[in-house]
């Protein structure tokens, strides 16, 4: 699993790590607050074996994720997301950075992007976290990020200088997405009552060949632009399935689906994606959207993918509102315009 943000990458440990985070884990600066360390050697190998074996975990309830620069490579530190609670809808964050690292907004970055994870991946409905009142900069970062302090409790827990009070901070998922805190838009209603989505047939072909010569430009497809004639644009669309969203009887966006061809990817569902320009901005890719993931549950998948690219950032920014986690991303895929472009592998699981 793979958070990316826009200076952070938040990914998976590996065993190779513990050194990493052996070099931050035994200073301490980084403890003074904490109920653990300065780390032992075999208490840092622990920490991390933890934390790939807690990956595996079905249910997973555990998500510690090393926090490592975009650009540089270094592993900074390291972010967590603890589910817990009836019916698993409340989690836990926490955060550590190497002290190399502190004041320069990295804290706040990754913990708005494990918030984002929460909220959108998992359907949390509540994320916490706990601070020492001592620790100005991590009660900060967690005001930053958007979080309500709910509590002062005294004397909650000991550490190596005696008792210690906690603050405690949350974040409900209506705050989340009402409040917009990271800059996403909250999710618009279809506000047509009279939209129907239902699969494409041939009599729709006209209709969506306009779609994409409305929609495609060199910015944001790799591809050459779709044939005009019609004969040609039937032969590459000749193999197309997929759904078409219809207004007052004209046909203003659709969701192409196919299966991977390979047995072992049945459970995948591929989607692409587009709106007639008339009629973006008006909830029509939201309701594409839910419909294509209620037909792959009907079919029993598990898993909704697609990619986008990142010079398509009102894509991408819907498609995370609606759910769906970037779990991969080919850097300079693309040079398209003079500029290039990343390629963002993105999915929902069902």
């Amino acid at each position: 699993m793979i958070i990316h943000t826009p200076r952070l990458v938040l990914r998976e440990f590996v065993s190779e790590d513990w050194t990493a985070v052996h070099r931050y884990a035994t200073l301490d600066d980084v403890c003074r607050y904490q109920q653990w360390g300065p780390n032992t050697e075999t208490e840092t190998k622990e920490f991390v074996q933890e934390a790939i074996e807690a990956a595996r975990q079905i249910p997973r309830r555990r998500y510690a994720l090393a926090i490592v620069g975009l650009d540089s490579g270094l592993l900074m530190g390291t972010i967590e997301l603890d589910v817990r609670g009836q019916h698993f809808r409340i989690a836990e964050i926490g955060y550590i950075l190497h002290p190399e690292h502190w004041g320069r907004g990295f804290a706040q970055e990754a913990a708005q992007g494990i918030l984002r994870f929460g909220f959108e991946n998992l359907d949390v409905h509540r994320i916490f976290a706990t601070c020492d009142p001592r620790n100005h900069a991590s009660a900060s970062v967690l005001r930053r990020i958007g979080m309500t302090q709910e509590g002062w409790a005294r004397d909650e827990r000991r550490v190596r200088d005696g008792w210690r009070d906690t603050l405690t901070f949350g974040m409900l998922d209506q705050e989340w997405y009402g409040e917009s805190r990271i800059g996403l838009q909250p999710d618009r209603a279809v506000d047509h009552p009279r939209l129907l989505i239902r699969e494409r047939t041939d009599e729709d072909l006209e209709s969506i060949r306009e779609v994409d010569l409305l929609t495609w430009a060199p910015n944001n497809s790799p591809a050459p632009a779709p044939p005009e004639p019609l004969e040609k644009y039937r032969m590459y669309r000749q193999h197309w399935r997929g759904l078409v969203a219809v207004l007052d009887g004209q046909v203003c966006g659709y969701a192409g689906v196919n299966t991977p061809s390979l047995p072992s990817q049945q459970h995948v569902l591929m989607l692409d994606i587009a709106v007639h320009p008339r009629f973006q901005r008006r909830g029509i890719a939201t309701a594409l959207l839910r419909a294509v993931e209620a037909e792959a549950r009907a079919q029993g998948k598990t898993k909704v993918a697609l990619r986008v690219l990142s010079s398509n950032p009102g894509a991408v920014s819907l498609y995370r509102r609606l759910g769906y986690m970037e779990e991969g991303r080919l850097r300079k895929e693309f040079f398209l315009n003079g500029v290039y472009v990343d390629d963002l592998f993105m999915c929902k699981i069902l």
